[in-house]
């Protein structure tokens, strides 16, 4: 798991205080709300005399992607709303971006955008499609008082 954030100025200042007044460095980091590494590391700021407890710039790996390469993927979605991830990516690789299909998901999901899926519906054979077709032209001449005295049931007796 990696960093969340950096420690607040008020934080790091009242485990130095701490540390100067010898608490043990598990106690420390039950009282502040940090973990022990927290503890060690601005221990050993101080024992070096660095005076650095803000990191300098980001940290991690550079973003693939710019806002604008992001407004492309947003744009692409609007034309097709219920558009495959995968080819949202291709339509990317056609503007030079080349990304992986969990980097688009992670876009799409900082952009606001939810995914859904479709709704599975059984398939219907041949037999299946027959028989409605009998069924529709066998009763079709029913009025709506013939429909009122039948009870359909949710289960067949077979």
């Amino acid at each position: 798991m990696g960093k969340k954030k950096d420690l607040s100025k008020e934080k790091t200042a009242q485990v130095q205080i701490l540390l100067i007044e010898e608490y043990s460095i598990r106690k420390i980091a039950h009282i502040c709300g940090v973990s022990v590494g927290v503890v060690q590391n601005v221990k050993r700021r101080i024992k070096s005399g660095s005076s650095a407890t803000q990191r300098n710039g980001r940290c991690g790996r550079r973003r693939k992607t710019s806002s604008y390469d992001d407004r492309i993927l947003l744009r692409n979605l609007c034309h097709d709303p219920f558009g495959i991830i995968k080819n949202l990516k291709t339509q990317w690789e056609q503007h030079g971006i080349r990304v992986s299909v969990s980097t688009v998901k992670r876009r799409l999901k900082r952009l606001g955008c939810k995914s859904v899926s479709a709704k599975k519906v059984p398939v219907l054979t041949p037999v299946m499609k027959r028989k409605r077709l009998e069924f529709a032209k066998k009763y079709k001449h029913w009025t709506t008082e013939d429909w009122s005295k039948v009870s359909f049931q949710l289960f067949s007796i077979t």
